[in-house]
């Protein structure tokens, strides 16, 4: 069952090792928890290309590649 963290400071207090960000490169530099480490699931091009499919061929389509 997820963890939900209600402040940025429980959530950079929570006393666990390492909070794993898996956006994209790109998403990750924008905005990240601090002492977050990015692990993405998809890379900055992968993502551009799932976007794509969404908004041009179809929400199931861009998911089924994301996934």
């Amino acid at each position: 069952m997820p963890i939900a963290f209600a402040t940025l400071d429980a959530l950079i207090n929570h006393g666990f090792d390492t909070v794993i960000d898996v956006r994209s490169p790109a998403e990750f530099a924008l905005d990240h928890v601090p002492g977050a480490i990015n692990l993405p699931a998809l890379s900055n091009d992968e993502r551009a290309q799932v976007g794509t499919i969404y908004k041009q061929i179809s929400p199931f389509e861009a998911r089924k590649l994301g996934a």
